[in-house]
């Protein structure tokens, strides 16, 4: 489909913004093959590059090494609040939306581009997410907080036409409005009410501006992810690893040429011609091509052009220019060395199988995992009780207080009991409280939950002690009394 051409023109800062998270979006999601194409070219030349064959993007370190850490959301996140039954109806509504299976690529996306955003929706009694790239975003911050987002404009691509749907709450400039890219309002062709009516022309402004808490207050109905607190874009932080990912794009196509075509021992030829030769191209990059590989008979006829090159063909043999499997290993080494630019131990990560030849993607050992879900916890859970908060707004419940828990990777069994067998020798010297010994086996839970926790633990027992018939409890204080006295 023909995509045309944006009329409005955005500031040199925020195209050059989009341009390079663009191209991080398409490492992402496979369509990076004409970035390749480009990078082969620069770095070999058109002719070379021609040569190469069909560009390789099987290999994406920034994809690969941004989900092996990507785990936060492997377990479904809990909400929490000071009143339980609100922080039950936020958790089923972000449940419903799909929260954990959008959290994982969410994450690994933010993780990627530094920065995402998530689009909060109200459709009738139920919640709806959409994950935004934020080459597709314009946003305003403000000017006192610049992690807070007091504009966004989402450009979208829409009955062939491009559209901006703003939000905006700027004090005096509040609005919510759809405008082409000439700035014409399309208001009341793209916004709906909850009734299904259409939008007044111009759209929604100033106090009609649809998205209020209850003390009036406006607020936008989205969450900005962000990879850390560096403030409202962090675009070119760990740009090498999309350098590398393009130079190892280069690396890998080269080796599938090298595989498909140049590993086996290279034949040349004096004083005679090869019979089959076709020109293929046209002006300065037209070249000579003659078919051959160990399964193609060659043939070859005296050379008949006269002087010192007229007498019998004379066919050499060289070794293969290059060992698949070496040049293999060579890149391999050269990604490693890479990994560490994403926030990756290099010693956490291998590949899942140690021939290079039998596929691209990186094992992150448990606790490279665990440390890049300490990592990233913090700074996961005040966007996601942001967007608890926001959910809150859009349902009428409160938009604040909102704390969010993530599920741990759970150990292996042996560091399970190693970890036990510490704790209890921890509580029983009085070192530690059982609370602690329980957040250190539950990581991510606060003092109160913990503490609560075991109080549902004690409370049970007890039921189930209550249940216990009293003559098998007396017998079995009974067996105890008569191995004493034996």
């Amino acid at each position: 489909m023909h995509v045309p051409a944006r009329m409005a023109q955005t500031d040199h800062a925020t195209r050059q913004r989009q341009e390079h998270q663009a191209l991080r979006w398409r490492m992402l999601y496979g369509c990076w093959s004409e970035d390749l194409r480009r990078e082969l070219q620069t770095q070999l030349g058109s002719e070379r590059a021609a040569g190469q064959g069909s560009p390789d993007t099987s290999s994406s370190l920034l994809m690969t090494a941004a989900q092996a850490v990507a785990t936060l959301y492997d377990g479904p996140p809990q909400v929490h609040h000071a009143q339980p039954a609100v922080a039950a109806v936020v958790q089923d509504l972000l449940d419903d939306a799909g929260w954990q299976s959008v959290g994982q690529r969410l994450q690994r996306d933010t993780i990627a581009i530094r920065d995402h955003l998530l689009y909060v929706r109200r459709s009738g009694p139920r919640i709806v997410l959409r994950s935004v790239p934020p080459h597709e975003v314009e946003e305003v911050a403000d000017l006192t907080d610049p992690e807070r987002p007091v504009m966004i404009a989402w450009w979208q691509l829409r009955d062939d036409r491009w559209t901006r749907e703003i939000w905006d709450i700027r004090p005096g400039r509040e609005r919510y409005v759809v405008e082409d890219d000439r700035g014409a309002d399309l208001s009341a062709v793209y916004i709906r009410s909850a009734d299904g009516s259409p939008a007044p022309a111009g759209g929604y402004r100033g106090d009609a501006y649809p998205y209020r808490l209850p003390s009036g207050e406006a607020y936008l109905p989205w969450v900005h992810y962000r990879a850390a607190r560096a403030g409202q874009w962090d675009y070119m932080t760990a740009s090498e690893a999309v350098w590398a990912t393009l130079r190892m794009g280069v690396y890998w196509t080269m080796w599938g040429h090298l595989l498909s075509d140049a590993s086996w021992a290279q034949r040349y030829l004096i004083g005679g011609e090869v019979v089959g030769q076709m020109s293929v191209g046209d002006g300065p990059e037209a070249r000579t091509v003659v078919v051959a590989d160990p399964a193609v008979l060659l043939r070859i006829v005296r050379y008949e052009g006269g002087g010192e090159m007229d007498a019998s063909p004379t066919i050499h043999q060289d070794e293969a220019p290059g060992d698949p499997l070496t040049v293999g290993q060579a890149i391999t080494a050269y990604e490693r060395r890479i990994v560490a630019s994403l926030g990756l131990n290099p010693a956490d990560v291998g590949r899942i199988d140690g021939d290079p030849r039998s596929g691209y993607a990186l094992a992150v050992t448990r606790d490279g995992q665990r440390e890049a879900q300490r990592r990233y916890e913090p700074i996961f859970r005040r966007w996601d009780a942001h967007l608890a908060g926001v959910v809150g707004a859009l349902m009428g419940l409160p938009s604040s207080g909102y704390r969010i828990s993530y599920q741990s990777i759970p150990p292996a069994i042996g560091e399970l009991l190693q970890l036990q067998a510490y704790v209890d020798r921890e509580i029983a010297a009085g070192r530690m409280t059982r609370a602690g010994a329980y957040r250190m086996m539950h990581p991510g839970l606060s003092e109160a939950d913990a503490i609560a926790a075991l109080d549902a633990i004690s409370t049970a027992e007890g039921r189930a002690d209550g249940d216990r018939d009293p003559g098998d409890r007396g017998r079995a204080a009974g067996s105890d009394d008569d191995d004493d006295g034996e």
